[in-house]
Formats: structure tokens, C-alpha cells, sequence
């Protein structure tokens, strides 16, 4: 896995290697001081994952490590923001996404293939709006995560 984090970055990355936060778990803690701290995050084996952090926290999977031209391959951008956010146990905004290819509630505990939806289709990330959007399409995003790239507001 390929990471791009910004320095002072606070967040938690919960994420499954099955649908609706099933199959085993990774936890990765991303410090202001001693960056990375948790499970070695395996992005051919990730179907579904949780973001808690601050609101204006982004983090963007990506299905190619390239710099140049990765926004042309299926990419999601996934932001904890106050409206869309669930507050956990501990009082913490967060965010989650039940399956990596389809659109649920921020707030979903499972992904109902009943009401499923596509998120948000954008050409670039600068033309993003709401708490999640990207592009999907084949190689789709599930079991196929090469980079995630960390953004603070």
C-alpha cells in the first residue's frame, strides 16, 4: 500500500476484507507525530471501510499508485463531515462505507442491495461534492485499493 499523508494528520482507518465490516479487520492510526501505527493495510483484500477523524478529513482510495492520470482509473473519495457523519461510543465523528462500489448512508451498519446506489460520478477530484464521490467501473474498487492519500480541511 502506497500512502500520501500531509503532516499534523489525525484520523483512524477501520477497514474489512468482506462486505458490511465482515472478514478480518484492519486498524490503522494515523498520528500527528509517528505517522502510521496499527495493521499493515493489505488493499487486494479490502471490501468495505470506516473513517473517524475531524470534519474536513479526507482520504482517497485509489486503484493505481500512479501520480499522473490515476483520476482516469476507479478512484473514491470518501470526507468526515459534520452533516454526514455518525458520532461512535466515544464521541468521535466517522464515516462508513459498507461496500467500496456502491453508495449506502454514512451512518450504514450493512449495505442493502435493495437500495443500492451509485455515489457521486466526477471527472477530478476538484469537481467532488458531498461526503463521497469518485469513479467506478471496471477494475472495480473492491480487493483493489493501491494507494489512499489523506487530506486535512
Amino acid at each position: 500500500m502506497e500512502w500520501d499523508i500531509p503532516p499534523k494528520t489525525r484520523c483512524d482507518i477501520i477497514a474489512f476484507t468482506g462486505v458490511n465490516f465482515s472478514g478480518h479487520r484492519y486498524e490503522v492510526n494515523i498520528h500527528p507525530v509517528g505517522g502510521l501505527q496499527g495493521d499493515d493495510l493489505d488493499g487486494e483484500h479490502v471490501q468495505s471501510i470506516a473513517i473517524v477523524g475531524r470534519p474536513g478529513t479526507r482520504v482517497i482510495l485509489k486503484t493505481t499508485v500512479a501520480e499522473k492520470d490515476w483520476e482516469e482509473r476507479p478512484w473514491r473519495c470518501i470526507t468526515v463531515t459534520a452533516e454526514a457523519a455518525y458520532k461512535t461510543k466515544e464521541g468521535k465523528l466517522a464515516v462508513r462505507v459498507p461496500d467500496l462500489d456502491w453508495l449506502d448512508a454514512p451512518n450504514a451498519p450493512r449495505s442493502d442491495p435493495d437500495f443500492q446506489g451509485s455515489f457521486d460520478q466526477v471527472a477530478s477530484l476538484a469537481k467532488g461534492t458531498g461526503w463521497t464521490f469518485g469513479r467506478s467501473g471496471p477494475p472495480w474498487l473492491k480487493d483493489n485499493i493501491r494507494a489512499i492519500k489523506v487530506e486535512n480541511s
